[in-house]
């Protein structure tokens, strides 16, 4: 016999995909968009010292009599004044790219790699080497290398103080 056309509509597969393939490129845009956007809020990011030298230059070079340069300068002052006092009621702790911030974030990511100083009594563990790991208490604490933890006379662990 005669093989039968499938019926998928309109489109080929190849368009269809074709078509798949550009609206992910353009969530994508629109997702890294979104991120660049967001990355921007913090006002002490964009504006600064040489902003506000910028517009004493442009002062000194307007013509006074021209209304139009006179307009731009206005307009150039209120937009600094408006960046000025944002940048005067922000928080700095909450912008992600101080020194400050990175040092802290390093401070933390250490200590939570040693587990903040104390024992690891939970743990992720496989039974088998072919099961899947499931978390169980472990018998006796351990360190975050796996060695033993030290123990008191009741067998609690010693906090490091």
């Amino acid at each position: 016999g005669q093989r039968r056309k499938k019926s998928g509509g309109p489109f080929s597969r190849t368009e269809r995909r074709r078509k798949k393939a550009q609206r992910e490129r353009e969530r994508k845009r629109r997702r890294q968009e979104r991120g660049a956007a967001m990355a921007g809020k913090f006002v002490g990011n964009n504006f600064g010292q040489d902003d506000v030298d910028k517009l004493a230059e442009f002062e000194d070079k307007v013509d006074k009599n021209d209304k139009e340069q006179m307009s731009l300068l206005e307009e150039m002052r209120r937009h600094v004044k408006k960046l000025e006092d944002l940048r005067k009621h922000e928080d700095p702790r909450l912008s992600f790219s101080t020194p400050e911030f990175r040092e802290a974030q390093r401070i933390f990511t250490d200590n939570f790699k040693k587990n903040f100083g104390k024992p690891v009594e939970w743990a992720f563990v496989k039974k088998h080497a072919w099961s899947k790991p499931q978390l169980v208490k472990l018998d006796k604490p351990v360190d975050v290398d796996g060695n033993p933890w030290p123990l008191d006379a009741q067998g609690k662990p010693i906090l490091k103080a």
